[in-house]
Order: C-alpha cells, then sequence, then structure tokens
C-alpha cells in the first residue's frame, strides 16, 4: 500500500539494496502498515507515518530476526564415497589361478622326468657362477614334494589375488616373480652356497610388496583424515609382514636367507612398483606383462635337461 507521506513527519527505513527493500514493503504491507518508497540519490527509503514508526520496527526487526538465514544456501552435492577395495578381482583371480597352473604343471614334469631334471634347476651358486643363469628362475618353480608344492601354491594364489587388486593381475605376477629373481640375485652377491628350490621366496615377496603399496595407501589416509588411529595405519604392514616371517620365515628346515631376501626385495620393488597402480586397468599393459612372467619361466624350464 503506497500513499503520499511527509518525509519531515515519518519514520525512515534504509533498507540496504533492493532486494531488502521489496522483502520490507511485503512485510509492512502484511502488517497493514501504511508507507511509501523515496529515493536519496538511489537509495531507497521507506517512509512510515510517525503514528506507525513503532510498529513497523518492530515488524520488521521481526522479519529480519525471522528471515536472518534466508534463503537457505543450496545443498551441497553429496561426495562421493571412496568404494571399498574388494579382496580380489576376477583379473587378479585369473593371474593366481594360472600361476598355479604352470607350478603344478611343472612339479607334474619334474615327477616325470626323475630327479636329474629337477637337481638341474634348483639354486646352485657354483652352476649358476659357472654360467647356468636359467636356475635364478628355475629354483622358484621346483619342489620337493606334493605337501611343499601345496603349501606354497596356497600361500601364492591367496596373496597374489590381494596383489592382483593394486597392480592388476599380469603387473602382480610380473613383480613377484622380479622380486623372486632379484633375492636369488641378492643371495648368490652375498655368498650363499647352499642348495635350494621352491616358491616360498616368491611368497615372501609377495609379502614385501604387499606391505610396501598398502603402506603408502595408510599414509596416503593418515594425511586426508589424520587422528590417533589413523596414524597407527602405516605401521600396521610392515608390523604384518615381521610377524609373518618371523612364524613362517623362520621354521625348522626353512631356508631363513632366501625367505628374508624374498621380503626385501619385494619391500623395494613394491615401492617401485607405486606409479604401476595407474595401469590396474590398462588390459594391454596387465596381458603383456603376464605373458613377459610366463615366457621367462617358460624360456628357463626349456633349459632344463
Amino acid at each position: 500500500m503506497n500513499t503520499t507521506l511527509d518525509t519531515d513527519d515519518a519514520g525512515l527505513f534504509f533498507p540496504a539494496d533492493k532486494e531488502r527493500l521489496e522483502h520490507w514493503r511485503l512485510a509492512l504491507q502484511s502488517a497493514k502498515i501504511p508507507y511509501t518508497v523515496e529515493w536519496d540519490e538511489g537509495t531507497p527509503v521507506l517512509c512510515v507515518p510517525a503514528e506507525y514508526t513503532e510498529a513497523a520496527r518492530r515488524e520488521l526487526a521481526s522479519y529480519d530476526y525471522n528471515n536472518i538465514d534466508w534463503p537457505p544456501e543450496p545443498l551441497k552435492e553429496p561426495e562421493e564415497q571412496p568404494k571399498a577395495r574388494p579382496l580380489a578381482t576376477i583379473a587378479s583371480l585369473e593371474a593366481a589361478l594360472a600361476t598355479l597352473v604352470v607350478l603344478t604343471g611343472i612339479h607334474i614334469r619334474s615327477a616325470l622326468s626323475g630327479e636329474a631334471w629337477r637337481q638341474a634347476g634348483l639354486w646352485n651358486a657354483e652352476k649358476i657362477r659357472s654360467g647356468e643363469v636359467w636356475r635364478l628362475v628355475t629354483a622358484l618353480t621346483l619342489h620337493g614334494d606334493e605337501a611343499h608344492l601345496a603349501s606354497n601354491l596356497f600361500w601364492i594364489t591367496a596373496l597374489l589375488a590381494v596383489l592382483g587388486v593394486d597392480l592388476g593381475g599380469g603387473l602382480a605376477a610380473f613383480f613377484m616373480l622380479l622380486a623372486g629373481l632379484s633375492s636369488n640375485i641378492v643371495m648368490l652377491l652375498l655368498g650363499a652356497e647352499h642348495s635350494s628350490l621352491g616358491a616360498s621366496t616368491m611368497v615372501f615377496a609377495l609379502v614385501g610388496l604387499l606391505c610396501s603399496l598398502r603402506t603408502a595407501d595408510a599414509i596416503r589416509e593418515r594425511r586426508l583424515h589424520g587422528g590417533n588411529f589413523v596414524s597407527l595405519l602405516p605401521w600396521l604392514p610392515l608390523f604384518t609382514a615381521v610377524a609373518v616371517f618371523a612364524f613362517y620365515g623362520t621354521a625348522p628346515g626353512s631356508d631363513v636367507l632366501a625367505h628374508l631376501c624374498g621380503l626385501v626385495c619385494g619391500l623395494a620393488w613394491g615401492l617401485a612398483a607405486l606409479p604401476c597402480k595407474k595401469a590396474t586397468d590398462h588390459k594391454w599393459t596387465q596381458l603383456a606383462t603376464g605373458l613377459l612372467a610366463i615366457g621367462v619361466v617358460a624360456a628357463a624350464i626349456l633349459k632344463l635337461p
């Protein structure tokens, strides 16, 4: 309701902007308080008759109080929660199954070919130095008996399936073999003279690989979220790796040096593999590295008589 008022005999109210002016006008209209709008050098002024000044002041104060947070801020889109990491994927299970088939096939070949064939492939420092370098690989694939094979197959398939979630099946198998091969080279450089065989070196290499990758994930989690418990997370994979080595890697009759070298080389190659996590879904990279791992093993096995 607009009326003509004498501004010398009126209550003056100064809205901050045109939007507030419209809101105040509606508030006064709803309270049936007469007013007029004047302009002072472009600034709006609400003029209310003197006898309505107090009523207008109360009405506008009440309006401002009740609408202090109006309009509300638009609702933010909920942040997408990170998906929980699966225990295994189809690709990682395929890599684990392929490894199981290869190691089982090599053991069957060893059983059919006799002791001389197995002796030609076990780890022997003197033979390796004389040029039989294929032993660095074949020693990782041979086993003394079915119980030895079954134990290593259980741990390799389980750990490789988990590692494949982080790296993809092909890269996981490739780094497992690379870490196992590296550990045999380290043993050679350390001057170890005993003979050995078995995939347990790769088992501990897998433990080291997983330890490095999961520690890096835990450090990133700590930086994002903080907190006392979260600050402990980076240490948990390392504690687990040490515990596994202490309980299983030092068992009576086991090759402690090979297990320790496998763990340490796995830790080192795990750090080197961190950039490769981006290639988890690269189909051709996974296929190429997986075939390369199989090819290296096949080439070494073909060297046996």
